[in-house]
């Protein structure tokens, strides 16, 4: 499985002003609609902290084969199902 969002990570000491910086740059890079829609997405849409996203991954069932983090938070996970015992004897059996 192929996960692409906006992570923040947990251990940025200084993340208010690392995303005030994020925010900055996408107004220079791209326009200000662009950023703005940026700030909506912080504000509203409730992006995650690393350690919850790993934590969801993990807990459904994945592994998590690699994990690529940019620089403007956005996070790249690349995942494996892990097959439950359950499943497997119930696989073998049948």
């Amino acid at each position: 499985m192929f996960l692409f969002d906006i992570v923040f990570p947990s251990s940025e000491s200084r993340l208010p002003e690392k995303i005030d910086a994020w925010l900055e740059s996408i107004e220079t890079l791209a326009d200000a609609r662009l950023a703005e829609e940026a700030a909506i997405h912080v504000k509203d849409e409730f992006s995650t902290f690393d350690w919850i996203m790993e934590g969801i991954l993990e807990k459904s069932g994945f592994t998590i084969d690699s994990a690529e983090y940019g620089g403007g938070f956005q996070t790249a996970y690349l995942c494996t199902r892990v097959e439950c015992a359950t499943e497997e004897m119930g696989n073998e059996g049948g």
